[in-house]
């Protein structure tokens, strides 16, 4: 408001009222562009969420974070010390395994370490123990696997580059009914600042010829005004 004030220089209540009125219009035209832009960049995730790229870039995800969760339980926790959290564990890794194996073009020589390591934990668990080198050997594989899926998932998310920027022209076309509420709002706010513009020029012309009031009464017009809005 202080900018517009500043550039217009009202000089008058009726000229201040405009000018205010000018800096309110044109505050709602700058919150329209943001709804704009986030409606528009709403409709690009929803058709790119649609694309066989963004699956894999989300299955891909998904198997990383299990296997670092897995990674991390290895770092931190010590050796399984009963039949139960033997079980427990090899579990978890089962199920880690069967995530990995749902992430698309992932080769089979990647997960192998794995699969080996948690076969050869249970072929060696006794009464229920797991060894400490068959525990080592887990965490070792699984950070293997994290190192390889952490480089694929970086490929995913190239890859959906293009995609959005194909997506992005696509999008800019379509027929929504959100956009289109927001373009007739934009239009109105536009031909309320233009019948703004044309008073406040026509009141200039006719006040043209009354001796300007003293600079200090437009700042002492912007607190007036302030204390009212």
């Amino acid at each position: 408001m202080d900018s517009w004030f500043s550039t217009l220089g009202p000089t008058s209540l009726p000229e201040a009222t405009l000018v205010a009125q000018l800096g309110d219009t044109a505050w709602k035209l700058e919150r329209l562009s943001k709804l704009e832009n986030g409606r528009s960049l709403a409709r690009l995730e929803e058709s790119l969420e649609k694309t066989p790229e963004f699956e894999r870039f989300v299955l891909t995800h998904r198997a990383l974070q299990a296997v670092s969760a897995f990674v991390e339980i290895a770092d931190a926790c010590p050796v399984p010390q009963d039949e139960a959290q033997t079980d427990a564990l090899l579990a978890a890794v089962e199920g880690t395994m069967k995530i990995v194996h749902e992430v698309p073009e992932l080769p089979e020589a990647v997960m192998q370490p794995l699969a080996f390591s948690l076969g050869h934990a249970r072929d060696t668990s006794k009464d229920g123990r797991m060894l400490p080198d068959a525990y080592r050997a887990l965490g070792d594989a699984a950070k293997v696997l994290k190192g390889a899926l952490s480089a694929k998932l970086a490929e995913d998310k190239a890859a959906l580059a293009p995609v959005r920027e194909r997506l992005a022209a696509e999008v800019l076309l379509l027929d929504d009914a959100d956009l289109r509420k927001l373009e007739r709002h934009r239009k109105l706010l536009e031909t309320a600042m233009q019948r703004q513009l044309g008073l406040l020029d026509q009141l200039r012309v006719q006040v043209a010829t009354v001796k300007a009031q003293n600079p200090a009464d437009a700042r002492e017009l912007r607190v007036k005004l302030r204390v009212v809005r």
